[in-house]
């Protein structure tokens, strides 16, 4: 129930920018997520449907997709699968739908149900890069939630992931990629690191998630580009520290000590408690790691 009270909320954030001249329509949204965080289902749907009624009723996709949801919760899967349809079809921006649809499914680990709303819309749409991608997430959670229970520590010895879901999941995750890199590598490749840095909105997920994927199956080479890819289009503290470590086990010293050394300066926003955060153990990490590889830093 935890899980349901935060996505709805996430749901509904966008009603906070709503100009104010709605007032009347802003007031029905409110009210209706203010009956879906109090788990009133069928009353927050007559609301959330009388918004859809309002002549200004601009964010009718987060109506719809919080109706599908308050559907889902009631166990009525027709009518929660009609209104997420209607959801993607009023949406202004598909690609934030979809992910909305993920969080919601992920936080309740309905992985098969996710997989499957993927897989429609991926037949509504061919070049929806964020189904073909959380397809491909959907598979490999559930997988390791199996695993998990069965106790199977090494996954690349999984039988289902050797005999089809490995390759499944690289079908997902390529057509992802595909998709992404034919609208977007041109721009990625020639714009600078600052502009990739502010782009809050790119896809690097996309190939820091393949990247894990065939770091498990060693697959260092692979692996690598994906990491290197996924710094390109936005750098994070992760990429950088995978491309570290995939790097030194290829040999490529230099290059595994520089990643390092930038992995050890970056503070991620919001700070965090873990050792992400604290620059002074990452620095002496770093300074190990470039020791190892036979390069040494400049005190």
């Amino acid at each position: 129930m935890k899980y349901r009270q935060i996505l709805l909320v996430t749901l509904s954030f966008s009603f906070v920018t709503i100009s104010y001249s709605q007032e009347k329509c802003d007031s029905i949204f409110l009210y209706a997520t203010t009956l879906s965080q109090k788990f009133m289902r069928k009353e927050a749907i007559q609301e959330f449907r009388k918004y859809l009624n309002c002549g200004t009723a601009e964010y009718a996709s987060d109506a719809y997709l919080n109706i599908g949801v308050c559907y889902f919760a009631l166990h009525m899967t027709d009518s929660s699968a009609k209104n997420f349809d209607r959801a993607f079809d009023v949406s202004k921006n598909k690609s934030t739908t979809m992910k909305r649809y993920a969080d919601y499914f992920i936080a309740l680990h309905r992985y098969d149900t996710l997989l499957n709303i993927c897989r429609h819309f991926i037949e509504l749409d061919s070049n929806n890069s964020d189904a073909y991608f959380y397809a491909a997430r959907s598979i490999w959670l559930a997988r390791l939630e199996i695993m998990k229970r069965n106790k199977i520590e090494d996954y690349a010895e999984d039988t289902a992931i050797k005999s089809h879901l490995k390759d499944e999941i690289f079908y997902y995750y390529g057509k992802a990629i595909g998709i992404d890199s034919a609208k977007n590598y041109q721009k990625y490749k020639t714009r600078s690191e600052e502009e990739a840095a502010n782009d809050m909105e790119s896809n690097f997920d996309y190939y820091s998630s393949r990247g894990i994927f065939r770091e498990n199956f060693i697959d260092a080479v692979g692996a690598l580009q994906d990491f290197e890819m996924s710094i390109l289009v936005h750098p994070t503290i992760f990429a950088f520290e995978h491309a570290a470590y995939m790097a030194k086990y290829l040999g490529q010293k230099e290059k595994a000590c520089k990643y390092i050394q930038t992995w050890a300066h970056q503070i991620p926003y919001p700070p965090t408690n873990d050792l992400t955060s604290n620059v002074f153990e990452k620095v002496e990490i770093a300074k190990k790691f470039c020791k190892e590889c036979g390069i040494k830093i400049k005190e």
